[in-house]
Parts: C-alpha cells; sequence; structure tokens
C-alpha cells in the first residue's frame, strides 16, 4: 500500500493516516489500561485478605495471602486488564477517517431548523463523539460489572436471602464511583440522542415530525436530567450506605425511559397526529422539502415564463 500511494505522489497521506491511527490506538489504551489496571489491582488487594472457605469458590485452592500466588493474582489481573484495554483501543485504531472528520471538521453554512447547529456539526463532529461515549460507556459498564460479580464471588457481597448485605466501606466507594462514571456516560448518550431524532424516519418525512419535536425531545431532556442526577446521588454513596432510593430511582429513570420513548410516542403518533396530520405535520413538512430542494441545488433554478 506505501509503495502504491508513494508512487501516486500521496505518500504524506499513507504516513498521516498511520501515524493517526497509532495515536489513537495508544491514548485509547493508556485511558482504558490506567482505568482498568487501577480497579483490577484494587480487587486482587482486597482478596488478600478474603477466606475462601465460606465463598462460592470454595473449592478454589488458592491463598491469596501467599506473596507468590498474590503475584501471581495480580499478574492476572493485569492482563486481562490489557487485554480489554487493547480490545477498547481497536475500536478508536480502525475509526481514524471518523476522527479526521472530527478534527479537521467543515463548516457547511447551513444549520438544521430544529438545533440551530451547523450541518457540518452532524457530517464531521457528532459520529467521533458518539464513537467515543458509546466506547467509554461500555468499558465503564464492563468494569462495573466485573468487579461486582468479582466481589459477590469471593464473598465481599452478600446477596443471599437473610444475609446482612453490608459493603466494606473501601468496595463501596470503588463501586460507587465506577457506576456513577458509567451513569454520567448514559446521561451524555441520552444528550447526544436528541441529534438523532433529525434521522427519525418514523414519520411522515424523513427527520424530525411533530411527535418527535413535542414527546421524544422533551422525555430525553427529563431522561438525561435523571439520570445524571442518579449519577451524582450514586457518586454521593461514597458517604452513606442506603442504597433503596437508589434502586427505586434507577428503576424510575428507566421505566420512564421505556414510556417516554417507546409507547408514549406510537400511542401520541396514533391518536393525535394521524386524525390531524397535515395540520400538525405541515412544518415539518416544509422543513423537509426546503432542506431537500437546497441539498439538490433545486433552489437555485430559475424559471423562465
Amino acid at each position: 500500500e506505501w509503495l502504491w500511494m508513494r508512487n501516486l505522489n500521496y505518500a504524506t497521506v499513507f504516513w498521516t493516516i498511520k501515524e493517526t491511527q497509532f495515536a489513537l490506538l495508544i491514548l485509547a489504551f493508556i485511558v482504558a489500561g490506567l482505568y482498568l489496571l487501577v480497579n483490577f489491582r484494587l480487587f486482587a488487594k482486597k482478596l488478600r485478605s478474603v477466606d475462601f472457605s465460606q465463598t462460592p469458590l470454595e473449592n478454589l485452592r488458592f491463598n491469596p495471602a501467599d506473596p507468590a500466588q498474590y503475584r501471581s493474582l495480580r499478574f492476572l489481573f493485569s492482563t486481562l486488564a490489557v487485554v480489554i484495554a487493547a480490545m477498547f483501543a481497536l475500536a478508536f485504531f480502525s475509526q481514524w477517517d471518523t476522527y479526521f472528520r472530527f478534527h479537521f471538521n467543515e463548516m457547511v453554512g447551513q444549520t438544521d431548523p430544529v438545533f440551530g447547529n451547523d450541518l457540518g456539526y452532524y457530517l464531521f463532529r457528532l459520529p467521533f463523539i458518539q464513537l467515543a461515549q458509546n466506547s467509554l460507556s461500555v468499558l465503564t459498564f464492563l468494569a462495573s460489572a466485573l468487579l461486582t460479580v468479582g466481589y459477590i464471588l469471593t464473598g465481599q457481597i452478600q446477596v443471599a436471602p437473610g444475609s446482612a448485605n453490608r459493603i466494606a466501606p473501601f468496595i463501596r466507594r470503588q463501586l460507587s464511583a465506577n457506576a456513577s462514571l458509567w451513569l454520567l456516560t448514559v446521561a451524555w448518550g441520552f444528550y447526544l440522542q436528541r441529534y438523532e431524532l433529525l434521522y427519525d424516519t418514523s414519520g411522515v418525512v424523513f427527520g424530525a415530525g411533530y411527535t418527535d419535536i413535542h414527546v421524544k425531545l422533551p422525555v430525553l431532556w427529563i431522561v438525561f436530567v435523571l439520570v445524571l442526577l442518579l449519577a451524582i446521588a450514586v457518586g454521593l454513596m461514597w458517604f452513606y450506605t442506603n442504597m433503596r432510593r437508589i434502586i427505586y430511582g434507577g428503576v424510575g429513570v428507566l421505566l420512564l425511559s421505556i414510556l417516554g420513548l417507546n409507547i408514549l410516542p406510537g400511542l401520541v403518533q396514533k391518536f393525535l397526529v394521524e386524525p390531524n396530520e397535515l395540520q400538525l405535520e405541515t412544518p415539518y413538512i416544509k422543513n423537509n422539502i426546503k432542506l431537500t430542494r437546497q441539498a439538490y441545488r433545486l433552489d437555485e433554478i430559475k424559471e423562465y415564463s
């Protein structure tokens, strides 16, 4: 590939792409690796005082209190962190073109009629922002889930009926910090999901319609704020142990998002919009026609009688 591009006098393009790929790979690997290494090594440190005889892993012949076995345990968790970080980094390595569009960010000079952003934001910047949000959300969720399962299997979190369900302060702080980070990425996802309404295909025309603007958009704002508050509340678990309100709040936000983003829009579309479709959808049909004409430069056609 390099020989071919050099022959076409595009060697600098080849090296720019490769340098960007490896820069993204290394940066993403460092971020994910440090995050996972800190968490997994803290988890391994807590295992030094665990008695496996009273845990689901009681048949495991392992004594983390032994220095040699503890070093093996740290190496195992460090390797796991490196493997997961490498998989995380590969997602960015293969998306070098998405980063280029984000980095150079051309302006179109035309704004969308709903949010008032330049169309270049959706063409160039938004895809990479969504890539970062999705990747960080998966990473923080995976770390939180692995830590929770690990603490349960090692008996440091008791979930059996009739158990005290107590969590050591150190474990509670670690899990609350990770869960709070995950919820922040989820809130970020709901914030970005507003822009996906411009790509909606369920209405009478392509793009945002009456139901999207008057139902889905307000619900997305509400859910965004609630998830943000939930993330703050989970982060405050560093200082208190009452999880009941957190669980109730999480279930409430989940139900609201399902109802407000999946069930309610269908009901409004069926019983309010469709009986008055021409009247309610006219502004959005006009937007669709106007921007379609601009896209194909039909608005530049001159008519002669």
